[in-house]
Order: C-alpha cells, then sequence, then structure tokens
C-alpha cells in the first residue's frame, strides 16, 4: 500500500495542474532553487511538510495533520511580482478549498496555512519571486499500516 501522505501529496499535485496562472507547469518535489526554463514559467512546485499527530482516535486509528507546502515560482521585467505571486496564491486556494475532502475518503478537513512573504531576486535580466504556502490536510489512518 502506498502512504496515505504520499496520496494526498498527489492529490494536490495533480489538482494544481491547468490554473490559468501556471498552466501544467506543476513539479512534485523538485528543488525550487534550480532554474526553470522560461518556457515552465510562471510554476508551483508540491512539497511534502511536517506530518504531525494529533490524536489517537480508537485502538486501530490516528489523527494526522500533513503539511504541503506549495511553492509558486515566477519571472517577469515588467509585472509586479508580488501581485503575480497573490494572483498564483488566489488561484491555488480557490482549487484547493474546492472540495475540503479532496476526493479521498480518508482526509476529514482541509485548512489554508500561512504564506511566507516573497522572496525577489534580481539575479539575471528578469527579477524572479517565489512565495511558500502551506496547506493542512487533517487525516485518518491505521495505527499499524499508514497506507490503511
Amino acid at each position: 500500500m502506498t502512504h496515505r501522505a504520499e496520496l494526498i501529496a498527489v492529490k494536490v499535485a495533480a489538482d494544481l495542474v491547468g490554473l490559468d496562472a501556471t498552466g501544467d507547469n506543476v513539479f512534485r518535489g523538485r528543488p525550487t532553487n534550480r532554474p526553470l526554463p522560461e518556457s515552465q514559467l510562471p510554476a508551483l512546485f508540491v512539497h511534502l511538510g511536517p506530518d504531525v499527530k494529533q490524536r489517537e482516535y480508537s485502538q486501530e486509528l490516528i489523527d494526522s495533520v500533513l503539511t504541503i507546502n506549495v511553492s509558486a515560482v515566477v519571472k517577469a521585467a515588467s509585472a509586479q511580482i508580488d501581485t503575480l505571486l497573490l494572483a498564483i496564491r488566489e488561484q491555488v486556494a480557490i482549487r484547493l478549498q474546492s472540495e475540503y475532502q479532496q476526493a479521498l475518503a480518508f482526509v476529514i478537513n482541509t485548512d489554508e496555512g500561512d504564506a511566507d512573504e516573497p522572496e525577489i531576486s534580481g539575479d539575471g535580466d528578469q527579477p524572479v519571486g517565489v512565495m511558500k504556502m502551506a496547506w493542512h490536510f487533517l487525516y485518518r489512518r491505521n495505527r499499524t499500516n499508514p497506507g490503511a
């Protein structure tokens, strides 16, 4: 079986494909500090964050909160970088909040977490901006088998 945290991460990455701002430029587990070709920007990066046990629901079940970090990356010569990042943040929120269980029976709730301040770098011909957003997924799993 596949760990339920992996199933959530895969679902989040798949759901973020096709946003107006980023299109198909969604990358799972890829480092955000490795340059992408301009044809793949703007982009979203999806990474696992902490997975924190909340409580033991019963002798067999555990509730956990998994954090998935979604980082938006943009590159633009003339546009306001932070405006572009906020537009992407809005689209991500609309998409991930449209189904609080993410169409996964074991997900109990989805909560939007904090977003970091934009990191803007002027290295190169066009500025690059990155904003990390945290998303929290409350899910239930079997105590002895994280995939069940």
